[in-house]
């Protein structure tokens, strides 16, 4: 990959959508699903976190455990490899990509964090988990540059997206409860020019048994729920593994979805069959219009047992659309 995992990639021309992200995830022992989520603007000069713990099926946010969406924490000094934020959240790399420390201490005083995530394999680009003949991604870093790019664009600009399996160890504190962290989860990284405003829709779903498997996919969807998986690996027994073929079918009550399953091929023309049933859930605003519904599943595979997470992203204002519509038809109390 052209760039570096110490520094930011900071483009020639001055865009405010260009956007780099980090996302950590992790599981605790007593089964409480964790997000942390950064997001730097870095010609804008600010930074977004979002840290997410929740481990039932939520009526709301306020039935998370925590929910702590901060949007103008200044950037400054800090290195891709290594910053502090005002939000509370803290990484850095010894070195990157290799291991991470994180720490979060929130504003409110209710949740603490202190995790170390060491690799399982290398960063995977979007070379790398492409799959043969699949869909283009539904993001916009799975995309090049458009061609009313700005003008000062080089072109040469790094743009794209790795995900990581990683080992995280550590514990959280939620309201004076310590919660053991030990688990297999994983990270991924992103830098493109990304807007606020047009989404598309799709998935990204992870499955973990164990150190044994782990099956990664970024999954796209038509408006009429029709998935498509365009990219993905499997990690088997620490070893990397790209897909020639993967399917997935939901099962949905609503806008949440309560069931998958997995049928997907891996390089070596392995077959996998993978099941998950939710056992928490939480739909929120996500921040830039993006409706973000985050599923966590008891999953199955060859008779072995263990976690998995679905993300659903959707945009807010097509989905008001599309409600607007349905109310249209109705017909009037």
């Amino acid at each position: 990959m052209s760039r570096s995992y110490a520094e930011f990639a900071r483009p020639s021309y001055r865009d405010p959508r260009w956007l780099e992200t980090h996302w950590f995830s992790a599981l605790t022992t007593d089964g409480i699903r964790l997000h942390f989520w950064m997001g730097f603007r870095l010609n804008t000069g600010v930074a977004t976190t979002k840290v997410y713990a929740f481990s039932q099926f939520c009526d709301s946010v306020l039935d998370m455990e925590m929910c702590d969406m901060q949007y103008n924490s200044p950037i400054g000094a800090a290195r891709l490899s290594d910053f502090s934020l005002d939000s509370g959240v803290s990484v850095k790399g010894r070195p990157a990509p290799r291991v991470y420390d994180l720490t979060y201490r929130s504003a409110c005083g209710r949740m603490t964090a202190e995790l170390t995530f060491e690799a399982l394999m290398e960063p995977a680009d979007l070379s790398a988990t492409k799959i043969p003949d699949g869909p283009e991604g539904f993001v916009a870093f799975h995309r090049g540059p458009r061609r009313d790019a700005p003008a000062n664009r080089t072109g040469t600009e790094p743009s794209g997206h790795i995900d990581q399996t990683m080992a995280v160890r550590g514990s959280v504190t939620i309201d004076g409860i310590a919660h053991e962290v030990d688990c297999v989860a994983n990270r991924d990284h992103s830098w493109s020019p990304r807007a606020e405003v047009g989404h598309t829709i799709g998935t990204f779903d992870l499955v973990h048994i164990g150190n044994e498997l782990t099956l990664l996919t970024h999954t796209g969807e038509s408006a009429d729920g029709e998935p498509r998986v365009s990219h993905g690996y499997v990690l088997r027994d620490k070893e990397f593994r790209a897909l020639k073929a993967a399917q997935v079918s939901y099962r949905r009550e609503g806008l949440r979805i309560v069931g998958f399953d997995y049928r997907v091929v891996d390089e070596r023309d392995v077959e996998y069959h993978i099941t998950g049933r939710a056992r928490g859930s939480a739909e929120i605003d996500g921040g830039q219009n993006i409706y973000l519904v985050m599923g966590l599943f008891d999953c199955e595979w060859d008779g072995r047992t263990g976690y998995g997470e679905v993300q659903w992203h959707d945009y807010i204002t097509r989905m008001q659309g599309v409600r607007a519509a349905q109310r249209a038809v109705q017909p009037a109390r």
